[in-house]
């Protein structure tokens, strides 16, 4: 098995091998089971991407015959989908996190089910080891190595020419399964639309979710960037009917920035959402 060095990260890293078709692990995803899918207002709730444009770990990517392949990704729970795609770059770091509330303006949630069953390569650890590559070489990577994890879609999808996409154990929700549909594979007539497409911000349940995901990752949603203020230091504080309360971390910002905040006082636990001085 040929080997490649990654953009940043200098390892070596396995190239695809050619007997793909014979190591792959197939399961199934069954017609019960549900696909939810955060994805621009642009297409359809269950229209695949036409996979021309993009920078994603399996997608764009191309036919051996140099056909562009659509696909549509998903998940198994809305969190899990939300995860994958609008919070996908939120850092890995303490303290402050924003993100701008605009961004979901143009996503929606659609929530879909197979008319029958898909046959998916599994990428779960397991079988990861019979095709000689780790999780952390193809699904715990970062942007840089999507070139490189691309070309194990492209192989994938060329060698295995009975599977329908694949699945693999989340690496924004790991409690959660992801999955990517290859569009010339599975059809648009095969994904039953069962809800959606949805407002993030727009259905008060929904951007409920959003908020408690964001709360969890220590996140703020905000109209605009925030701007340092005059030295005054602000926390938003969430007060919950238990009478605890949730501080996110503290920033510096003016009281017109402080307007801007969005956190959750339609949460269906929080009574109040009051700003204090960080030294109250």
């Amino acid at each position: 098995m040929d080997e490649v060095v990654t953009a940043t990260s200098g390892r070596f890293l396995p190239s695809p091998p050619d007997d793909l078709n014979v190591l792959v692990k197939r399961t199934r995803w069954n017609t019960f089971r549900l696909i939810h899918r955060v994805h621009h207002r642009q297409y359809a709730g269950n229209a695949f991407n036409p996979g021309i444009k993009g920078n994603a770990r399996f997608s764009p990517i191309k036919t051996s015959a140099g056909h562009p392949i659509p696909t549509l990704y998903g998940g198994t729970t809305v969190e899990c989908a939300a995860m994958e795609t609008v919070f996908h770059d939120v850092p890995y770091a303490p303290g402050l996190k924003t993100y701008e509330k605009p961004k979901l303006e143009t996503q929606r949630h659609t929530v879909l089910a197979p008319r029958r069953d898909l046959i998916l390569a599994d990428l779960s650890n397991v079988p990861l080891r019979k095709l000689g590559i780790e999780r952390s070489q193809l699904i715990d990577t970062e942007a840089d190595c999507y070139p490189y994890t691309r070309s194990w879609g492209a192989a994938l999808h060329d060698q295995c020419p009975d599977i329908d996409g694949l699945c693999w154990v989340s690496r924004q929700h790991d409690r959660k399964l992801a999955l990517i549909i290859f569009g010339d594979r599975a059809r648009v007539e095969d994904l039953t639309h069962l809800d959606g497409p949805t407002h993030l911000t727009g259905d008060l349940n929904l951007y409920s979710l959003i908020l408690s995901l964001a709360l969890e990752l220590g996140v703020n949603l905000v109209e605009r960037p925030l701007s340092n203020g005059p030295g005054l230091d602000w926390r938003v504080r969430v007060r919950r009917s238990s009478g605890s309360t949730h501080s996110p971390p503290s920033c510096d910002c003016s009281a017109k920035a402080r307007s801007r905040y969005d956190f959750p006082s339609s949460h269906p636990h929080a009574e109040a959402v009051e700003f204090v001085s960080a030294n109250a």
